[in-house]
């Protein structure tokens, strides 16, 4: 069975593999920039059977009021079904004020590295793709998807 200390191996290796040391804190966090673009959190709680994936997109504060009702509608309508997330969901931080990205995985099903790889990439890919689109205003004409962005989500 996998457990926290497999995917810290793995995020040793990854960091490694990038040049940017990549640990898990006592927590069981690990939390790094990709491509000076989107913060990734990794978390693995003690006597988790989960990890979890997290990142933030975009801040609240920069949307009025009305702007952020019609913002939370289409936040839960692109969790319907997790289609256009990727299995992902997209979620609020009240006390952060700000859009994150969230997805969990089951510790049982992350086989080997290349697994964990597979996995986090995609969820960097989805999340760069969702912060883009948060960015860009996309969201306003009804346009928020990761259509498009199908790449092979990998890590290296």
């Amino acid at each position: 069975m996998t457990t926290r200390e497999n995917v810290e191996d793995w995020l040793k290796e990854l960091g490694n593999s990038i040049g940017v040391a990549l640990t898990m804190d006592e927590n069981g966090m690990c939390g790094f920039l990709y491509k000076n673009e989107v913060e990734c959190i990794i978390e693995v709680p003690k006597e988790s059977l989960e990890m979890y994936l997290y990142a933030p997109l975009v801040q609240l504060s920069i949307y009025d009021k009305e702007t952020r009702y019609t913002l939370y509608e289409e936040l839960l309508a692109s969790n319907f079904l997790c289609l256009s997330t990727r299995g992902a969901t997209l979620a609020i931080d009240k006390i952060k004020d700000e859009v994150l990205i969230c997805f969990n995985q089951p510790l049982n099903s992350l086989a080997d590295n290349l697994t964990f790889k597979n996995i986090l990439g995609n969820f960097i890919e989805t999340a760069l793709s969702w912060k883009a689109s948060l960015k860009s205003n996309a969201w306003q004409s009804g346009v928020m998807s990761t259509e498009g962005h199908h790449g092979a989500g990998m890590i290296v």
